[in-house]
């Protein structure tokens, strides 16, 4: 699966993209924040968003609002990653459209079952 990681925080984005390379077998490219992955996912060829909620050039939710607006990637999945993980930010982030949040720091192993589960259900099984 291609996905686009969109997070201000290179060093962290650059290890999650290495851990999902490595044990889920997907290709990971990053975008240093909001509108360098808006510009990203503009252009095509990704699966799926993993979008941190805040950064200082455009946070996630504008992201997100965005991505749904535009017909090209209004139904690319999304999910958050992020330390904003009560269920105030959850239940707007599946408002805004999002599959939901990961939290940060996050266990590999349970970001790799939430994308799995973000992907289905946005294909269906």
């Amino acid at each position: 699966m291609r996905i686009l990681l969109v997070d201000d925080d290179l060093p962290l984005a650059k290890l999650a993209a290495r851990i999902l390379g490595e044990l889920g077998g997907h290709e990971v490219t990053c975008a240093a924040g909001g509108r360098d992955g808006l510009a990203r996912a503009e252009a095509g060829g990704f699966d799926l968003v993993l979008l941190d909620w805040t950064m200082p050039d455009l946070d996630g939710p504008a992201v997100l609002g965005r991505l749904r607006a535009d017909p090209r990637t209004r139904a690319l999945p999304v999910l958050f990653l992020t330390a904003k993980t009560d269920p105030g930010t959850i239940q707007e982030a599946r408002r805004l459209g999002a599959a939901g949040c990961a939290a940060k720091p996050f266990d590999p192993e349970v970001l790799l079952e939430q994308i799995r589960v973000a992907a289905v259900r946005r294909t269906g099984p």
